[in-house]
């Protein structure tokens, strides 16, 4: 009796722990500076991107989230006057693939790869007898 219980009591450990692995914010990101534009994407929260951009003022910009085919998803214009913005893109409707999120000011642009894949946690079965 006592092993049974043991063994459902680590089973039931690894299952909590493996999905609070799989529901944990991973955090990425990617930095670049140029003469004229800094900016930086994250995610923090899971199915979330964020695109943090600074610059200077006097040029417009655009941020860009596409897909391989190139077909615009969404898309966020900054205007000459704002020296900094952020914008989060929603990825949570998104299937499994390859997106892009591309910055353009003037002549400046800059695509940045973001890999969605969706991680299977696996499910653990418990018996209990009585």
């Amino acid at each position: 009796m006592k092993t049974l219980i043991s063994s459902l009591v680590i089973a039931a450990a690894v299952a909590m722990s493996s999905a609070s692995f799989a529901q944990s914010n991973h955090t990425f990101g990617v930095s670049k500076e140029t003469k004229d534009v800094n900016f930086e994407v994250k995610s923090i929260v899971e199915g979330k991107i964020d695109v943090t951009v600074m610059k200077n003022k006097g040029e417009s910009l655009s941020i860009k989230l596409t897909d391989t085919n190139g077909n615009t998803l969404a898309t966020k214009a900054l205007d000459k006057n704002d020296p900094a913005s952020r914008v989060r893109f929603n990825l949570n409707e998104l299937p499994n693939g390859i997106y892009h999120v591309v910055i353009t000011e003037g002549t400046f642009k800059e695509t940045k790869e973001v890999i969605l894949d969706t991680q299977n946690v696996d499910s653990y079965r418990t018996i209990t007898m009585g």
